[in-house]
């Protein structure tokens, strides 16, 4: 009786997991992965429950071929395999029934639709492009030609009721029913049922997106206005869908939402509409409906055109895992003021240990014109002074001479000098201005070089590849330098002395003074300035040792009577992520550069990895107890639902939305405590957010606070009865 029930419940699971397959292949056709728009447009197609059928049957033909030639199985479950056979068994229900010639199609074109999502997948994906929806044009478009030959009776598709159901609809405009229908007109259902739930799935899937349909919408009434003679309804469906889903996908989807995403979603509508126009002439000689051409061809179009530019800027494209376009939008806004990233590449300082810089950007002696962006670096004692206390100091005497000088960030070693004799002190060599140097590759018009440095000290070669932090030679008094020290400059091309570039340091610490009362402190992008004493993050292994969460342990965590389970994860791309169990919320982080660094979560907004994200927002692995760092985190954390829809619709246009936090971190025995305070402060005074982080060593996290206008929320980690038996077995 047992191993029945077992089996029924395997049953159920495996028709549960189906389901929910199913549903994300639906929410796909939206650009979504919510199960809940997916069943909204489930019930669009139900309108017409013939096309209903017809999709679960393509979309279930699909997932059958998928296992069959052994696709990866998350592929498969996250439903994009299936979307291109859920769209033809649409057509083929709604344009030929679900006969014995009906299904006979669906057989046959819902295996081809996988095998060519498959070949599509692996031409695009090295490029960087969508498959979109060309499986089901090819398919479909075989199909209506090989209905041509065959000679198979089309049926027609039943009138729209909903007229009759809502009279209110017959007393609007004209042409806000003839709108529904031609959204409709996507799940060949031109009519204002399917046209008003497929809008309400995508104003569940996100307000941007919506706002972007209807701009596309009012657009495409505007050309039929323009046009007197546009008085074919399927011509007008056409050009409706086609610009809806150029506009959604343009404007929010590949590039991240701002003004300049909806210019291009503009410009990329009307170019829409204009491929729409031109196509359906030559279309329909041979007999064919333009379908979702004009998308697929625009999209493709610019996306081939926008890979091009120098700068991936104005609109930003979304080089992320993807979300929702709010929380893409959040995600890069976050990003840009968390690592202040002026270059494709992040740059470190070139020394270890903390120097002085003596002269930075428009320095009083050579640091001028073209070649302000500059810095030059000196290790000074406690007096001031650049070398050891003695009566007639030499260059062994200087603490900065032959300490190692580094690579700022990886690159391609293209100029290297190393012969020119070191002066002694005091003297400067004008004819070999910047003495021995190297000049490293990192990016299209961006180069770095350090000079001065010490003769014969150079320890690469041209050509060679540098990782970060590599010893690229010593520090020498070469060239025009009086005491030894680095000079570095970031230049727009590789010949000594070129144009320099604006330059800030990635994570590097600021150090107070000797004497002074100021923490030290964690700097995103630094631009040191003279008289600074700064440092890099200096990552130290037992500090380090907190962050290691075990591949494939799971974290019981419990607020009260209720219970999440965190899977530590390593994704299929090799990124490490925190993910839940319960809902498939997922929270990736990383461990370099000196960080434990969480970035945005994908997923269910009240997941408690959303309390992880705002706690361990980001912590240098130094192991200094006294550094102080800020970190930015999205402000609709902490708003209301209701609020955060509302903000949805003008996000795109504000200049930022965040919640500056301040963290400190300190050693208490084995553990290890992480504390964050927001600058924004209450009407208490206290501050608006407060964070504590426990992380036991060789375990992780083991408890969390959080304090948001003096409510405390507190989650703790719990053993479960499998995790005893793991410490048990460990203990014997």
């Amino acid at each position: 009786m047992a191993g029945v029930r077992h089996r029924a419940r395997a049953a159920l699971g495996n028709l549960q997991s189906l389901g929910n397959t199913v549903l994300r292949a639906y929410a796909h056709l939206v650009f979504s992965r919510s199960r809940l728009v997916g069943l909204v447009l489930l019930l669009a197609t139900a309108t017409a429950p013939r096309a209903l059928l017809g999709a679960v049957l393509g979309a279930l033909l699909a997932l059958a071929t998928a296992r069959l030639i052994d696709i990866e199985r998350e592929t498969i479950r996250d439903g994009s395999y299936a979307v291109s056979a859920l769209l033809l068994g649409m057509g083929v229900a709604q344009t030929f029934g679900l006969g014995k010639v009906g299904l006979g199609l669906l057989l046959f074109f819902a295996p081809l639709c996988v095998l060519m999502t498959a070949a599509l997948r692996s031409f695009w994906t090295p490029l960087h492009l969508p498959v979109l929806s060309m499986p089901f044009l090819i398919a479909f478009y075989l199909l209506l030609s090989l209905s041509t030959v065959a000679q198979w009776p089309f049926e027609i598709p039943a009138e729209d009721g909903l007229m009759q159901l809502f009279p209110l609809l017959d007393r609007l405009p004209r042409v806000v029913p003839l709108v529904l229908r031609s959204v409709g007109a996507l799940f060949f259902l031109p009519r204002c049922a399917a046209g008003l739930l497929i809008l309400l799935a995508l104003a569940l899937h996100s307000r941007i997106a919506t706002l972007l349909a209807v701009l596309a919408c009012a657009l495409a009434v505007f050309v039929r206005s323009v046009l007197p003679t546009f008085e074919d309804s399927g011509l007008f469906h056409s050009l409706t869908y086609n610009a809806v889903f150029t506009a959604v996908g343009l404007g929010s989807v590949w590039f991240v939402p701002s003004l300049a995403s909806f210019v291009l979603a503009l410009v990329g509508t009307l170019l829409c509409a204009l491929l729409t126009l031109g196509l359906v002439g030559p279309l329909a000689r041979l007999g064919l409906p333009v379908l979702i051409i004009p998308f697929n061809a625009t999209v493709i179009l610019l996306l081939m055109a926008f890979r091009q530019r120098s700068l991936d800027r104005r609109p930003k494209s979304v080089d992320f895992p993807a979300g929702t376009p709010e929380q893409n939008l959040t995600y890069f806004r976050t990003r840009l003021l968390r690592f202040a990233r002026q270059y494709s590449v992040r740059f470190s300082l070139p020394v270890r240990g903390a120097w002085t810089c003596t002269q930075g950007v428009d320095g009083p002696v050579t640091h001028k014109g073209l070649w302000r962006h500059a810095f030059d670096f000196e290790v000074l004692g406690p007096d001031g002074r650049p070398f050891a206390p003695v009566l007639v100091p030499s260059l062994l005497d200087c603490y900065a001479y032959r300490l190692p000088v580094l690579a700022s960030a990886p690159g391609t070693v293209v100029k290297v000098v190393s012969t020119v004799p070191d002066n002694e002190l005091g003297v400067v060599n004008l004819a070999e201005n910047w003495g021995n140097l190297v000049i490293l590759y990192h990016a299209p018009s961006v180069y770095s070089m350090v000079a001065h440095l010490q003769c014969g000290s150079v320890r690469v070669v041209e050509g060679q590849t540098v990782r970060a932090g590599d010893v690229l030679g010593l520090c020498g008094n070469s060239g025009r330098s009086a005491q030894p020290h680095v000079h570095f400059q970031l230049q727009s091309g590789p010949k000594v002395g070129d144009h320099t570039l604006p330059c800030w340091f990635a994570d590097a610490i600021r150090v107070p003074a000797v004497g002074s009362s100021r923490p030290e402190r964690v700097i995103a992008a630094l631009c040191p300035e003279a008289s600074e004493i700064v440092r890099n993050v200096e990552p130290d292994a037992e500090r380090a040792a907190f962050f290691q969460f075990p591949y494939g342990v799971v974290w019981a965590l419990r607020q009260g009577e209720r219970i999440e389970h965190v899977l530590c994860d390593i994704d299929f791309h090799g990124h490490f992520t925190l993910r839940s169990r319960e809902d498939g919320s997922a929270l990736f982080y990383s461990l370099d550069g000196g960080f434990f660094t969480a970035y945005d979560m994908l997923g269910a907004s009240d997941s408690f990895l959303q309390l992880i994200r705002a706690a361990l927002s980001r912590v240098p692995l130094d192991g200094s107890d006294a550094l102080y760092w800020n970190d930015y985190l999205p402000a609709r954390m902490f708003r209301g639902r209701v609020l955060n829809v509302l903000l949805d619709f003008v996000l795109p246009f504000l200049s930022s939305d965040r919640l500056k936090m301040e963290f400190r971190s300190q050693r208490s025995g084995t553990r290890l405590l992480v504390l964050g305070e927001s600058e924004r402060v209450g009407p208490d005074g206290k501050p608006l957010i407060q964070t504590r982080a426990e992380l036991q060593r060789g375990e992780g996290l083991v408890r969390l606070e959080l304090t948001h206008r003096g409510q405390v929320v507190t989650v703790e980690r719990i053993l479960e009865l499998a995790e005893l038996h793991e410490v048990a077995r460990r203990a014997a």
